[in-house]
Order: C-alpha cells, then sequence, then structure tokens
C-alpha cells in the first residue's frame, strides 16, 4: 500500500502561549475534544494514538498510559515518535503503517508539550559526554558550529538566513493561534541587528520554547466514512479550517 491509502481527516490547534501555566495533558485535551468534534467522531471509535515527545510529560516512564488514561481513551495501538523536531511529521507516517497493518482503523496524533511552563528535559547520552563538556551548548551552538564550517567551505549569505526569520514570521502574523510575542511584523534589517547567540546564528534564527499543542485524526481513506474525502480536501486547503 506504500502508506498512501491513508487520509487525515481533522486537524486541531490550540493558541500557543509562552509561560501558560497549563499543564500539558490539559493541551492534550484541548486538542482531543476540538478533533471529535471536528470530526464528529465518538471517543470510542479512537482505536490508535501517536504521540510525541514532552519536555515535561515525557519525564515519566508511562508517558502513553498516563496520557490515555487522562484522555479517557482505550486503544489496541498506541506509539511514541521520538525524532526531535521530526516528530510531530514522523508521526504521520507510523500513523499510516499502523493502518495499512491493520493495526488500528482511527489513529489520534497529539503533538503537545509546555516547557516554557515546567522543563523536565535532561539530554543524558552524548550530549553530557561529548558536547556540554566542549562548551557546544544547545542546538543555537552546534548549528553555530555547522554554519561557520558551511561558510567557510561555501560561503553564506546573510540575507537568505534573514528571509527565511522573516517569512517565518510573515506565517506567524497570518497564524492567530501563534504566540502573540512574534506576531509582529520583522524586516530583514530587523534580523540583521538582532543579537549574536553562536557566530553566525543569531537571536532571530532561534527557536523561543513556548506551550501549545496540536494534532490530527487519521484513517483509511478506505474506510466508509463520509467525512473523510470532504474533510481531507479542506484539511489540505485550509489547514486552520474549523
Amino acid at each position: 500500500m506504500a502508506l498512501r491509502d491513508n487520509v487525515i481527516v481533522g486537524y486541531a490547534e490550540a493558541k500557543n502561549v509562552l509561560r501558560s501555566g497549563r499543564d500539558v495533558w490539559d493541551f492534550a485535551a484541548e486538542i482531543l475534544d476540538a478533533l471529535l468534534a471536528q470530526t464528529q467522531l465518538d471517543r470510542e471509535e479512537i482505536d490508535g494514538v501517536i504521540l510525541t515527545p514532552s519536555l515535561t510529560g515525557a519525564s515519566t516512564a508511562f508517558w502513553q498510559q498516563s496520557t490515555l488514561d487522562f484522555l479517557g481513551l482505550e486503544t489496541d495501538f498506541s506509539d511514541t515518535t521520538d525524532l526531535g523536531g521530526c516528530s510531530a511529521i514522523g508521526g504521520v507516517a507510523r500513523a499510516a503503517a499502523a493502518l495499512d497493518a491493520g493495526l488500528c482503523q482511527t489513529v489520534v496524533l497529539i503533538n503537545a508539550d509546555t516547557p516554557s511552563s515546567e522543563d523536565r528535559f535532561q539530554h543524558r547520552s552524548f550530549v553530557q559526554e561529548w558536547t556540554d563538556p566542549c562548551g557546544l551548548l544547545g542546538p543555537p551552538a552546534a548549528f553555530g558550529l555547522l554554519s561557520r564550517r558551511y561558510q567557510h567551505q561555501y560561503g553564506l549569505d546573510f540575507e537568505a538566513l534573514a528571509k527565511l526569520a522573516v517569512t517565518q514570521r510573515t506565517h506567524a502574523l497570518m497564524n492567530p493561534n501563534a504566540v502573540e510575542k512574534l506576531r509582529r511584523p520583522l524586516s530583514v534589517a530587523d534580523y540583521q541587528h538582532s543579537r549574536m547567540i553562536a557566530d553566525p546564528i543569531r537571536l532571530l534564527d532561534c527557536v523561543m520554547p513556548c506551550d501549545g499543542a496540536n494534532g490530527f485524526v487519521m484513517m483509511s481513506r478506505k474506510l466508509e466514512y463520509p467525512l473523510a474525502s470532504a474533510r481531507f480536501r479542506l484539511i489540505m486547503t485550509n489547514p486552520l479550517a474549523p
């Protein structure tokens, strides 16, 4: 089936907030409620759940089980996709594989985290052993090193880097769920005058931790679900559609 016989029939996104003070499962519940209302599914019809790791909640070894308990879900299939910043996209591929394999019929994918309110993340592994002792602290430092090497070999167009930040800020201006602090226009000049963090990486190249959540519902295209085709077209045309 090559993972192509499935569709996204629902999408929900919570308001991203800096230091919201909310619990990570509160965000997850908001997403689940919104997805159920949008797709007109009953909670009992959800038989698959895929989560992304949470810098707050995943510090427990029972992250999946705790989340299912708090959300009142009983599933035949559950998974956590641990791929860092690519986890949400990787979860879509895993959901498609689970649907193709017949492990479940209706999968909810939930990406929720509250790191700006309560961050329990520990790198461990190679980070503490090989990078922290060298002073390579965090992604900005690592990408500064990589960018400096790229600049040495190929040259680096700083206006091109600026355009990336400006484009992302433009997207935030169009999204009412973006962090309010970032819903302000940004120019190339603003980027070029922002504080240097790890040369050549500037402040406006960096990700700002915040609290928020989003999620999807995925189903087999072959399943007799009346909203599947229409909802799939809606989501692909306007991902912010209610």
